[in-house]
């Protein structure tokens, strides 16, 4: 449910389990300044979930609600119906304004901005997750 993600010791727990068991090349998440409480609630459980874990990989975090000045831009234009597929299936989201029309404007501004096509881009903040970590701290 919508603003229902909590930090604890049992989402930090899973979290960490995951990341274990998996030992991620890379990790997608939302970005670390994004407004929305679920967004911060998840980076939240990340930042405590990696802490210690001793493993390095890539963070891409990625804009909903808080668009921010990107270093990694990937043209997504092949891949936008199923974009509008997967959006769609957040009901709350959908049912109480136009999330998908919001999220392909988005899109395609990013796509003109930065690489002047008439395709669809999703930008991205990629680092490290020391680093990652490290401006987390920061902007706490």
């Amino acid at each position: 449910m919508d603003m229902e993600l909590k930090k604890n010791s049992e989402t930090v727990s899973q979290l960490r389990g995951i990341i274990n068991d998996i030992a991620p090349d890379i990790v997608y998440l939302p970005f670390f300044r994004d407004s929305h409480p679920d967004h911060q609630a998840a980076n939240d459980i990340f930042i405590a979930g990696v802490n210690g874990i001793g493993r390095d990989f890539m963070c891409y975090a990625y804009e909903i609600w808080t668009p921010f000045i990107p270093n990694c831009i990937v043209d997504v234009t092949p891949y936008t119906d199923m974009k509008i597929e997967a959006l769609n299936k957040f009901e709350s989201q959908v049912k109480r304004f136009n999330a998908v029309g919001a999220c392909l404007g988005l899109m395609k501004y990013r796509s003109v901005l930065h690489s002047g096509n008439d395709g669809y881009a999703e930008c991205f903040f990629r680092s490290s997750v020391k680093e990652y970590v490290r401006l987390w701290k920061i902007f706490q």
